[in-house]
């Protein structure tokens, strides 16, 4: 009879050291200070911004935790929703006063509705445990299909998506968001066409071959070295669009090229080799030559040939929060993090038969999808991040089932 006396403070510890963490990771986010410019303070609109559509899901995304941490410690939807409404407005308010960040009303608005997103599921969730057997086999069914249906979205976004209008072509520019590069391009040519530093007369042409992968040959004298993302050659369009873009990022050499994800809203991840400028001093001479092939683009950077240079299924996050400046490592852990994520549910959801489930969910998704989709094989880091996200939604799964029975 005292057992359940004892297990209530460990109880209550829990879900307040539950709602501690998600309150301080939140803050950490939110309020440490950024090197962008700051805009218009307070601002009114609900999407803004290029990338509007993917700060909207991000500060979605914020709050689930915290919404969930508040429905597991009892509190009720209402006032799950004012106190995510009062806690973003306050960190809104602070954020004038940090440099680099922007202050919105929309991420009040979207970090509310994150909120009770996750007061859903911690309040629904439970219940998918003591589902019938017909309606569990839909629940598993629905959980093996979403990995594979977002990472399907991830590789048909992040094709080229070029626009109809006027290009213009540039060679080492000096544009203001990002560092200039201080080499000096001797030629440059996409295909037979030459592809020089002005207003492109057979902006048609240029797009055909671009969309085709046409090899483009650089020639350069390279400078020295960058801090970050600087372009070497570039097409612009007449509203100052980015179509395509070559240059060094410190010792990278990043490909990048206008894709569905940027008409959506989204963010722009780049293709990069890693260490390829390492050994080029200012002043060597740079030939570049850059085509694509059905696994990806191959460059070849004066003897050094990369081939395979493409996304996988695992950057789906990059289109949400992506930055030039995380390192390997943690671009890494979050390709396998995000594959782990989507694979939860499916651990989650599966009553009986969860090994067929799981690996049905692993062979489809991780497997046959990302080569249809022009995405790379999955990696082992990708085959490992997924398994353990379904053996996460398992044990989830477990804790769910045996809640009700500790509770009696």
């Amino acid at each position: 009879m005292t057992a359940p006396v004892r297990n209530v403070p460990s109880r209550a510890l829990l879900q307040r050291s539950g709602l501690a963490v998600t309150v301080a990771a939140i803050l950490a986010v939110t309020l440490f200070p950024s090197g962008g410019e700051k805009v218009e303070p307070m601002l009114s609109c609900i999407v803004c911004g290029e990338r509007g559509v993917a700060d909207v899901i991000v500060n979605v995304i914020l709050f689930v935790p915290f919404g969930a941490a508040l429905s597991v410690a009892g509190t009720r939807l209402l006032r799950v929703c004012l106190v995510a409404a009062l806690f973003s407005g306050a960190i809104e308010l602070t954020q004038l006063f940090v440099p680099g960040r922007d202050s919105s009303l929309s991420d009040v608005l979207s970090n509310t509705t994150g909120a009770a997103v996750g007061y859903a599921l911690a309040h629904y969730a439970p219940r998918i445990v003591r589902l019938s057997a017909g309606a569990a086999r839909l629940a598993s069914a629905g959980a093996a299909a979403l990995p594979a249906l977002v990472i399907a979205a991830t590789g048909l976004l992040l094709r080229p998506a070029l626009p109809h209008s006027i290009y213009y072509g540039q060679w080492t520019p000096n544009l203001r968001y990002l560092e200039w590069y201080r080499g000096h391009v001797l030629a440059a040519r996409l295909g037979a066409v030459e592809l020089p530093p002005r207003r492109l007369t057979n902006t048609d042409t240029v797009r055909a071959l671009l969309l085709a992968g046409a090899p483009l040959r650089v020639v350069a004298t390279a400078g020295p070295e960058v801090p970050a993302l600087a372009p070497l050659v570039s097409v612009y369009d007449e509203h100052r669009r980015e179509i395509f873009l070559l240059g060094p990022d410190r010792h990278d050499l990043v490909v990048r090229y206008r894709t569905r994800a940027t008409a959506w809203r989204l963010n722009q991840p780049d293709l990069r080799i890693s260490d390829a400028l390492k050994r080029i001093r200012s002043g060597d001479t740079l030939t570049i030559t850059l085509w694509r092939q059905a696994a990806g683009y191959c460059v070849l950077l004066n003897d050094v040939r990369t081939c395979r240079v493409n996304f996988s299924a695992g950057h789906g996050w990059a289109m949400l929060l992506y930055r030039e400046s995380f390192p390997a490592w943690l671009k890494w852990l979050l390709n396998a993090g995000w594959l782990g994520g989507l694979l939860v549910p499916v651990g989650y959801c599966a009553r009986s038969r969860r090994l067929l489930w799981v690996g049905g969910a692993l062979l489809v998704s991780l497997g046959a999808v990302p080569p249809v989709v022009g995405l790379l094989p999955t990696s082992l880091a990708g085959w490992l991040g997924g398994l353990t996200g379904a053996a996460v939604g398992a044990r989830l799964r477990a804790l769910a089932t045996a809640a009700p029975a500790a509770a009696r």
